[in-house]
Parts: C-alpha cells; structure tokens; sequence
C-alpha cells in the first residue's frame, strides 16, 4: 500500500486506454475516502500529455484512505473505477506548513492559521533601499 505523509502534495498517474484529441471531451476526477472518518475529497484530474492522467491530492487525516477514479465526460478513457488504497503518516520533515496543515481563517479571528489551530505568523518586508545598491560591485 502507497504511503503518504499528511498534507504533503503527493500524485497518482493513470493511463487511459485512448489518447485525448480534444481535452473538453473527457474529464475526470479522483474520489478520496477516509475509511474511518468518511470525509471525502473531490480531486478534478488533469490530462497530461499522451494517454496520461494526473491528480494532485494532500491528505488530511492519518489512516487509510480509499481512492477511486469517475469519468464523467464524453470519451470513455477507461480509467472509470480504477481504485485503491492510501495509507496517510505522520508528517517526517521540519516544515511547519506540514506539522500543522493548511492555512486558514475563522469567523471573528483576525489573524491566520494553521488547520491544527497553531497561529501563523505572516511576516513580510519590502526592499525599499533597492533603488540605492551598487550592483556593480559584490556585497560593498
């Protein structure tokens, strides 16, 4: 069984049995199933080139995740009910956007934050002085 890391951006490739002329005739998309929780993501999938079809997913709860493939366009590409499973771990690395998950905002909170809770602290800084530099010369 493929193993994920939690909200890190992972991708499944399947080839279809016909090669796409028009890509408006064929669409697709990815359903992922938790298979304790029941929370479901809806992925559109991506022709890319040739007979291949992509999807881009994270995965947002640790366990095991299902995975199956609906057509829905004019061409039958022959990829309808591929399926599968995922199994979704723990996050490895020392990114925060991975320990705590995407970012977002909730009613009467005025600052962002992590999906865990955790705030995030946006800090930016513009590079007024440019205009002034030298760079002609190196780091004077």
């Amino acid at each position: 069984m493929r193993q994920v890391q939690k909200w890190v951006s992972d991708e499944l490739e399947f080839n279809a049995r016909i090669k796409v002329n028009d890509i408006f005739e064929a669409e697709a998309d990815l359903i992922l199933v938790h298979q304790e929780t029941k929370k479901e993501i809806k992925v559109p999938m991506f022709w890319d080139g040739g007979f291949s079809w992509k999807a881009r997913y994270a995965l947002t709860e640790l366990g095991i995740w299902s995975f199956n493939v609906k057509e829905s366009g004019e061409l039958a590409l022959g990829i309808d009910g591929i399926s599968g499973y995922l199994s979704c771990v723990e996050y490895e690395g020392d990114l925060e956007i991975y320990k705590h998950g995407f970012l977002k905002t909730e009613k009467d909170v005025r600052y962002f934050m992590y999906a865990d809770g955790t705030p995030f602290f946006y800090l930016g800084d513009t590079h007024w002085n440019m205009v002034k530099e030298e760079f002609d010369s190196a780091g004077e």
